[in-house]
């Protein structure tokens, strides 16, 4: 998704890859077995990967708390120098990275968390200069349970190998590639 701004998007995918340029919104995502990126992205975020990866450059965030989770793979973000914004990481089997500044009584909170992977938080020079705020988006509506998936036994063995450690999170992407799944 290209060049969208003021949107209320919500994309769940159950395998495959979600990618957002210069988008600005309400985004709540979600991939089962898949990578999430973003470049040039802003607002409200709610993203969650079961076994894949989420790579965000983020230009702004708007007050309140984002959500960035993979239970099996890697965060990592990108802000701009001088955000102000309060970070927590937690993993449960990995790594933390985070080289950003943090302040406590932030008005904007992005908790990132992974059960097996890395998490990384940079800073990069301020692109802010080229960003146009758009006008503060609306408190994101509740949550709605999404439609069940329809039974897919190979995206479910997949999934299982991945979760019992058979198969890593980059291995399972491949295989969903060469089957023509992604």
């Amino acid at each position: 998704m290209r060049d969208l701004e003021g949107c209320q998007l919500g994309v769940k995918a159950n395998a495959g890859k979600i990618d957002l340029v210069n988008v600005y919104g309400v985004i709540h995502l979600s991939a089962d077995a898949g990578s999430v990126t973003g470049r040039g992205v802003g607002g409200y975020f709610d993203v969650e990967t079961q076994a894949g990866s989420v790579r965000l450059e983020i230009l702004d965030l708007q007050p309140g708390e984002h959500r960035l989770r993979a239970t099996m793979g890697s965060v990592r973000v990108e802000l701009p120098r001088g955000m102000d914004v309060c970070i927590e990481t937690h993993t449960s089997l990995g790594s933390v990275r985070n080289q950003f500044p943090s302040r406590a009584s932030a008005p904007t909170k992005l908790v990132i968390s992974t059960e097996m992977g890395s998490i990384r938080v940079d800073d990069t020079p301020s692109q802010r200069d080229n960003w146009r705020p758009v006008p503060p988006t609306p408190p994101p509506p509740p949550k709605v349970p999404g439609t069940p998936r329809q039974e897919d036994p190979e995206l479910e063995r997949i999934l299982k190998m991945v979760e019992a450690g058979d198969l890593s999170a980059q291995d399972a992407d491949e295989l969903l590639r060469a089957m023509g799944r992604v």
